[in-house]
């Protein structure tokens, strides 16, 4: 089943047992926190709702940290497709990508636990699509979902308050992910900011954990939606541009009927979006021209990277240059282009 189906038909509250003595000096004391539940009406209810392919999994996941000029220098061209919506992927399919890549960046990362399959996010965008708030999900191989504790702002043109002073990271207080390396890691970093829920927050404040243990907690939470937003950003950049996507919606009334008579729970529509771009592009072997003696580079790898020109962005996907002979390069470059919009 489909994460938003399962989100959208989750009804049972989530409830931590404390071991020993709880909250309040009482032994396995039982706390109700924010999950998927609370958010079964929202999904249900979300007018567009999207499945990313494989193939643009992988292709947001490298656009979001690839070389270059990398995405922090198409932040204008971008906007979230709508004031509310879905978005869900393969977890595992993002994974392979991102263990693929080079270099990692400076984005903290904890690999959650193995039999994760599939990730979503619910986002609400301002009417401009330049601010949001992201809330991620993400579902086991045994049908189990779960909310992650901490939420995902974005705002794409840093209106972040100047404050003086920062409230505490479980009093409500908004985290940076600061980065000092990768001047255009730091750029698309700089546009979020992470905070943890009111009621993970409350059940960490009541905890009193340690120093080490806040930053034990911060990290893991951070590490567990860190890369979330990037994506999504890849992603409303591409679906921005020209023909750049295919999409295949999704409708369940035919199914809902036959399942109704059955007193199944109704399955909801969506659109499939995949990236036919990349089999569009044909490779192409580089002979290098009679009389220049310069030696042709070794098999080698190239990792995806963007160069934008004005309203065209000239996507070159990760592929190996060279042979091992001497001389072919395949390569290729896909063309975006983007209609001039004011905020």
């Amino acid at each position: 089943m489909r994460l938003l189906d399962q989100v959208a038909q989750y009804s049972t509250p989530f409830r931590v047992a404390d071991v020993g003595c709880g909250v309040g000096g009482q032994a396995g004391h039982v706390t109700v926190l924010p999950g998927p539940a609370d958010f079964s009406h929202r999904v249900a209810a979300c007018p567009i709702r999207y499945l990313l392919g494989d193939d643009l999994v992988a292709v947001c996941t490298e656009l979001a940290l690839a070389g270059g000029d990398r995405l922090s220098a198409c932040l204008d061209l971008i906007h979230l497709p709508g004031r509310d919506l879905w978005v869900e992927w393969s977890d595992a399919a993002r994974n392979r990508t991102f263990a693929s890549l080079p270099s990692k960046g400076a984005i903290p990362i904890v690999e959650l636990e193995s039999g994760v399959s599939r990730a979503g996010a619910l986002i609400s965008s301002s009417p401009c699509g330049r601010r949001g708030l992201l809330r991620t999900f993400w579902s086991d191989n045994n049908g189990i979902v779960t909310l992650a504790p901490m939420e995902t702002h974005l705002d794409l043109d840093r209106g972040w308050p100047a404050l003086t002073v920062h409230a505490p990271v479980f009093q409500g207080g908004l985290v940076a992910i600061n980065v000092t390396d990768d001047p255009d890691t730091a750029d698309l970093f700089d546009c979020m900011r992470f905070r943890f829920d009111d009621g993970w927050s409350a059940y960490y404040r009541a905890h009193r954990l340690s120093t080490k243990e806040e930053h034990r907690v911060l990290r893991a939470s951070l590490g567990a939606v860190a890369r979330d937003m990037p994506m999504i950003l890849a992603f409303s950049l591409l679906l921005g541009a020209r023909a750049a996507l295919a999409s295949h919606p999704v409708e369940r009334s035919r199914l809902n009927k036959r399942r109704s008579v059955k007193n199944k729970p109704p399955l909801l529509d969506h659109v499939v979006v995949t990236c036919p771009l990349l089999t569009q592009a044909s490779g192409r072997s580089d002979v290098p021209p009679e009389g220049n003696l310069r030696r042709a580079p070794r098999l080698h790898h190239v990792r995806g990277h963007l160069v934008r020109r004005g309203y065209r962005v000239f996507w070159r996907t990760a592929h190996v240059r060279g042979r091992a002979s001497f001389g072919t390069v395949r390569s290729r470059t896909v063309t975006l282009s983007f209609e001039a919009r004011s905020h």
